[in-house]
C-alpha cells in the first residue's frame, strides 16, 4: 500500500513539475486603474487586461492544454522562463476595489 501512494504522489509532483503556482489577490490600486472621461479609476478584470500581454499569458500554451481538458479557466500563464519553468497565476478581485488616491473613511 506504502508504494502505491508514493507512486500516487510521485504522479501529482510530476504534473506540477515546472509550473510555479501564484495565487494574486488583488484589492485595487495602480494596476488596477482605467483612464476614463473622469480621469483614471480602479476597474475590476485585471486577469483578463493580464491576457492581452504575452508576458503574462502563453495563449498557444493554454490551447493545447484546452485540448486535453486539463486548463482551468481564469488562470493565467507565462511563457517558458529562462529557468526553464513557467508561472501560473490565479487572480482573486476584491468586489470593491480601492486606490489610495481615492480612499475614504468608510473603506
Amino acid at each position: 500500500m506504502r508504494d502505491l501512494e508514493v507512486h500516487s504522489k510521485k504522479q501529482e509532483l510530476e504534473h506540477y513539475k515546472g509550473v510555479g503556482k501564484v495565487l494574486v489577490i488583488c484589492t485595487g490600486g495602480t494596476l488596477t486603474m482605467e483612464k476614463t472621461d473622469n480621469g483614471y479609476v480602479t476597474q475590476r478584470g485585471i486577469g483578463d487586461r493580464l491576457k492581452s500581454n504575452r508576458i503574462f499569458y502563453d495563449e498557444a500554451y493554454v490551447a493545447t492544454k484546452r485540448e486535453k481538458g486539463d486548463w482551468e479557466e481564469g488562470n493565467l500563464i507565462t511563457p517558458m522562463t529562462p529557468f526553464n519553468n513557467r508561472i501560473q497565476f490565479e487572480v482573486l478581485e476584491f468586489e470593491q476595489l480601492i486606490d489610495s488616491s481615492n480612499v475614504d473613511l468608510q473603506d
